[in-house]
């Protein structure tokens, strides 16, 4: 699936008319999915095939996916070291390097809608939470296409309907996923994302707690048999394109002007993409005869957002070392109330959606 944009295309080739002199760029961009992942074929792919043309191949990215260049938890450094220019980045998998950042994507509880999750992620992260910016600048990077996933789901090979289905359940997890989990009996993993189908056939793992869209990205076909769509929450604040900071201090203003333009799309072009990803697994889980439970009463009051989720992300946040936690979720609040309304106008249009983005974020960095 491709999405393509006239105005898009307009705007950036616009831009890149003043650029005459810039020097042709060979940019590594760095993955630890596959080629198939919606993230490089709906999203990323396409904006370097758009950057390509608009800059006459003055800005050539080539992709290595499935951690042919870097593993999955050696992005970050990776970048650092100027082994690649650009890279996915799960917050989670480097507390110790972006704490604000992991404190913000710890934030389940907050929202349901993920368009406006991504918007307000976006723009608190990037315009109102200076720890994040200077903890990635510190890292040798910055958050450029900062997304939320699709809402989580359990996916199994037991079913999970009842709150006692959960007893000593081994799931796979992500940050504050794990304890809210650990407190209703289940034994939560960080197994990496790329591992849990083959942690789910070994018998390591009974489920994982991921995106429906995850069935069909990361090869759960055949192994999933169950699927629970109790209340758990979204994961927010990955980085599509965690950017050197050398290689950007090197770029023209005119190919920064186009990344930053481009970044807006890209952000639509993975939320779009998943959501229809969602659906295309849904309907291929359906077909293969797996079993879509809702939970019943115990499990979904268990996991309905409380106060005690609440008091699970400050203490996580306390543990590495975030200071300004009750600051950081204010400022958050503040931004999902202000998405949720622009996302209300703007729907899932891709073009109003990525201007809104460009408008309220993009527009204003530099």
């Amino acid at each position: 699936m491709r999405f393509t944009s006239r105005t898009a295309l307009a705007t950036t080739l616009t831009l890149a008319v003043s650029v005459t002199a810039a020097t042709a760029r060979d940019l590594r961009y760095a993955a630890f999915v596959g080629t198939q992942h919606p993230s490089l074929s709906v999203s990323l792919e396409p904006m370097f095939e758009r950057l390509r043309e608009a800059t006459d191949g003055e800005l050539n990215f080539t992709t290595f996916p499935l951690g042919q260049l870097l593993g999955a938890r050696a992005i970050l450094e990776g970048i650092d070291d100027g082994v690649a220019d650009g890279g996915m980045v799960v917050p989670h998998w480097y507390p110790s390097d972006i704490p604000s950042v992991v404190n913000y994507a710890n934030m389940a509880v907050y929202g349901t809608d993920p368009f406006a999750i991504a918007g307000a992620v976006s723009e608190a992260m990037l315009l109102n939470c200076p720890e994040c910016v200077e903890e990635y600048a510190e890292a040798g990077a910055r958050i450029l296409g900062a997304y939320s996933t699709t809402p989580f789901v359990l996916q199994c090979t037991t079913p999970v309907s009842s709150l006692a289905d959960l007893d000593g359940l081994r799931v796979k997890t992500t940050g504050i996923m794990g304890p809210r989990l650990e407190r209703l009996s289940a034994v939560p993993s960080n197994i990496p994302s790329p591992e849990m189908a083959e942690g789910l056939q070994r018998n390591q793992l009974d489920c994982v707690l991921a995106s429906m869209d995850w069935y069909s990205s990361y090869g759960l076909q055949g192994i999933v048999t169950d699927v629970t769509e109790a209340p758990l929450g979204t994961v927010r604040g990955m980085s599509l394109m965690a950017f050197s900071t050398e290689t950007w201090a090197e770029l023209s203003e005119e190919h920064r002007a186009l990344m930053l333009r481009e970044i807006s799309y890209a952000v639509a072009d993975m939320m779009i993409g998943q959501e229809a990803l969602v659906q295309d697994s849904r309907e291929k889980a359906a077909a293969q005869g797996v079993t879509f439970h809702k939970g019943d009463e115990t499990l979904v009051s268990a996991l309905a957002p409380s106060a005690v989720d609440e008091e699970l992300i400050a203490a996580y946040a306390a543990d590495i070392g975030v200071e300004n936690y009750a600051e950081q979720v204010e400022a958050f609040k503040a931004a999902l109330s202000k998405w949720e309304a622009i996302v209300a106008e703007t729907g899932r249009d891709r073009e109003a959606f990525a201007q809104a983005l460009y408008d309220e974020v993009y527009s204003k960095l530099k």
